[in-house]
């Protein structure tokens, strides 16, 4: 989020003032699913046992998404 109103305050400053209560908004929206995110986080610390971080067919989708929208982009 900072990151981003950062680039939007250097590209278009009267967007940025005009777009403050969104962004606050947000921003508020994102501490609280991490605040209720943390709060639900139980166990006792014991990592689970190593397995797969993704599925192939699950990556290749992904790529194959963002291939398309650079395409539609171009």
């Amino acid at each position: 989020m900072t990151l981003f109103a950062g680039v939007l305050g250097a590209a278009s400053p009267p967007l940025l003032v005009a777009m403050r209560w969104p962004l606050v908004l947000a921003g508020l929206g994102l501490l609280l699913v991490v605040v209720l995110a943390l709060r639900r986080i139980e166990g006792d610390g014991v990592e689970t046992p190593p397995g797969h971080a993704f599925k192939l067919t699950h990556a290749l989708g992904m790529a194959s998404i963002i291939a398309l929208m650079s395409l539609l982009a171009a």
